[in-house]
């Protein structure tokens, strides 16, 4: 049975729907703007927490898929997705891997399968559930940050 692997698969694909919904609405000039370096705040482009929730999935999904745990920190920086088709690229790629890490579940019973994760062997479950409700929070704030520009925006006008 594979009832909870696709509901996971769900969420995974609804979160990079959403992620993709927030890149495509906002403003092209707005994308990297305040330069997306340090903590995300009010002030963070919303497009820079897209691409840090979808760089945590990447580093869960990869290292699922090639027990390479790495931090996908330096193709994920401005310089490297500075505008909005390369961002859209990178979306594609990181559900590309999702594609590959749930087709290789077969049953439930696969997810209490414990894995070398980055800091500790944990159920697949847990990893995937982790990254998912971080990477949720994360778009979360992206899109309070939108909301806040959209309002900003309005303000000013």
């Amino acid at each position: 049975m594979r009832f909870t692997i696709e509901r996971l698969e769900e969420c995974f694909t609804k979160l990079n729907e959403e992620m993709v919904a927030i890149v495509e609405n906002s403003p092209e000039r707005s994308l990297f703007e305040d330069g997306g370096k340090g903590e995300i705040t009010p002030k963070t482009p919303p497009v820079v927490s897209v691409v840090r929730a979808a760089a945590v999935v990447e580093q869960v999904f990869g290292g699922l898929t090639t027990r390479l745990w790495d931090d996908p920190f330096e193709w994920t920086l401005p310089e490297a997705l500075n505008d909005r088709q390369s961002i859209l690229s990178y979306l594609d790629d990181v559900k590309k891997r999702q594609s590959e890490v749930f087709g290789r579940l077969q049953t439930d019973a696969d997810l209490q399968k414990t894995t070398p994760a980055p800091v500790e062997i944990m159920p697949i479950f847990t990893i995937l559930l982790r990254a998912l409700t971080r990477s949720w929070y994360l778009l979360g704030i992206a899109r309070a940050n939108l909301g806040h520009r959209n309002i900003d925006q309005q303000i000013s006008s």
